[in-house]
C-alpha cells in the first residue's frame, strides 16, 4: 500500500507529499485531487515558507472572479517513512485548494506540525483509520478557513448590491424631482 498513496474522502482537495524510500512521493490525497495541486506540493520544500499559488493576485479579484487558490505548507523536517532507505530528514508538504487568510495558513501549518508524528506513524503502519483521525483537524481548519472567506465574499457582494441599489434609487429620485420642477415652471 505504501507505494500507492492513501485515497481519502474529503470536503477539500488535498495532497500530502513526503519522503518514502529516499524520494518524495504523494503519501495521501483526496480522491479528486488535481495534478496542479500535487505539483505545488512537490515543489514546496522550504520549511520556513508557506505558499499560495495565486499570492500575487488581488484578494478582491480572487473572491469575485478566480477559482480557489492552491496553498501549500511544508512541515518541520522529519524522518523518511522507511528510515532504512534514507537516514536524512526531509519535509512533508500539505497542499490544499481553497481560500485562506495568512492567519489561517499559519494555524494550519501549526496543526500539521502538531499532528505530523501521528500522520507519519499512520502512513508507516498502513493504517487508514489513524491517518483519517490525524488529518481530520487539519482538513477541518482548511474547510473553516475557506468558508470564512466565502462568507466574506457573500457579504461584499450583498453590500455592493445594496450600495448600487441605493445609488439607483437616489438617481431616479433626483431625475424625477428635476422632471417635476421643470414640469411646473
Amino acid at each position: 500500500m505504501l507505494d500507492d498513496s492513501f485515497l481519502l474522502n474529503s470536503p477539500i482537495e488535498f495532497a500530502i507529499t513526503g519522503p518514502f524510500k529516499g524520494r518524495d512521493r504523494v503519501l495521501a490525497r483526496s480522491k479528486d485531487v488535481g495534478m496542479d495541486l500535487i505539483g505545488l506540493a512537490a515543489q514546496t520544500r522550504d520549511p520556513e515558507i508557506s505558499y499560495t499559488a495565486k499570492q500575487n493576485q488581488s484578494l478582491m479579484l480572487l473572491l469575485f472572479f478566480g477559482s480557489p487558490p492552491l496553498n501549500a505548507i511544508p512541515s518541520i523536517p522529519f524522518d523518511d517513512v522507511i528510515p532504512d532507505a534514507d537516514s536524512r530528514r526531509s519535509v512533508f508538504c500539505f497542499a490544499w485548494k481553497g481560500y485562506a487568510s495568512q492567519a489561517s495558513i499559519t494555524k494550519i501549518n501549526k496543526l500539521l506540525n502538531l499532528h505530523l508524528p501521528e500522520i507519519y506513524l499512520a502512513i508507516k503502519n498502513k493504517n487508514i483509520n489513524e491517518l483519517e483521525w490525524a488529518l481530520a483537524p487539519i482538513i477541518y481548519q482548511c474547510t473553516q478557513a475557506n468558508e470564512k472567506r466565502l462568507r466574506y465574499r457573500r457579504l461584499i457582494l450583498i453590500a455592493g448590491a445594496i450600495y448600487l441599489g441605493f445609488g439607483v434609487v437616489v438617481g431616479i429620485t433626483s431625475m424625477f424631482s428635476a422632471f417635476l420642477k421643470q414640469g411646473f415652471n
